[in-house]
């Protein structure tokens, strides 16, 4: 059965109900403030949202409510935690964010199933300039920021949504086009920042050559090139395992699954899929 937040963003496993309740939910002084999970996604939007030029606000805020309630994004748990609690805690470096890949998977249950590589490249974007939101909010030391970490969870469900072995040929190329997908997508919103609100790198001749070895759009180095980059670290696709349970139990990272574990998360990941 699926264990939903009183009309709120639907949770398909206990679990992350669990891990929401425990980790996140924002409670102070014996009264509870997210009565439901949207509640949390709206006081992190909101409070992320406040960095943004007054005429994209909104639209913005609507961006991030839209990635997080359809479990596409989830941002570092210490933002989860705190953000707009009036307690805000977290670092002004080394920021975490992670897409969910399962949210990504179009036209399920077919032969045509498939990833929007488009779809993670532009939530890499605004995963990159929530977390530069919230560096700018956390910055009390004045210091210039320095790193994010912004990966992915959910590859191994993913994987049995396309039909694929997770050791196939074919799952080798997603995990490739995920990796250039999701560098890409983080490198616009690196470029684009820098260009509004200044670098903290430039792009010498050893970047700019890696950079086309890698296949990068031209017209992105180039702007790279000239405006340099606002972070020049960003993708680390390593553990987050509370975010992992929070996002309905979700495989960590690119873990695979086990036997046993397989049938139950193929399961949870087809019914995300279905409600969001």
């Amino acid at each position: 059965p699926i264990a939903e937040n009183q009309g709120g963003s639907p949770f398909v496993s206990p679990v992350a109900v669990d891990a929401w309740d425990t980790w996140f939910r924002w409670r102070e002084n014996g009264m509870l403030h997210d009565d439901t999970v949207d509640a949390t996604w709206r006081r992190v939007a909101s409070t992320l949202a406040l960095l943004e030029p007054e005429p994209g606000r909104a639209a913005f805020e609507l961006r991030l409510l839209d990635a997080f309630a359809s479990w596409r994004l989830l941002l570092d748990e210490r933002l989860l935690a705190t953000a707009g609690t009036g307690k805000d805690s977290w670092p002004d470096n080394d920021l975490v964010a992670v897409l969910n890949i399962v949210g990504f998977v179009r036209q399920r249950d077919t032969p045509d199933a498939t990833v929007d590589l488009a779809a993670v490249k532009d939530c890499a974007e605004l995963a990159t300039r929530a977390l530069d939101n919230a560096l700018l909010l956390g910055n009390r030391s004045g210091q210039e920021s320095k790193k994010l970490r912004i990966g992915i969870i959910g590859y191994a469900e993913t994987l049995v949504l396309l039909g694929l072995d997770y050791c196939a040929l074919e799952a080798l190329r997603l995990a490739r086009s995920l990796a250039q997908s999701l560098a890409e997508g983080c490198l616009r919103a690196s470029v684009a920042l820098a260009e509004l609100r200044g670098a903290t790198a430039r792009c010498d001749e050893a970047w700019i050559k890696k950079a086309r070895l890698r296949r990068t759009p031209a017209e992105l180095v180039g702007r790279a090139e000239g405006h340099g980059l606002r972070h020049a670290s960003l993708t680390s696709i390593g553990p987050q395992p509370r975010l992992a349970k929070f996002a309905n139990d979700t495989s960590d990272a690119v873990l695979p699954l086990t036997t046993g574990a397989a049938r139950s998360a193929t399961c949870r990941a087809v019914r995300a899929v279905v409600l969001v």
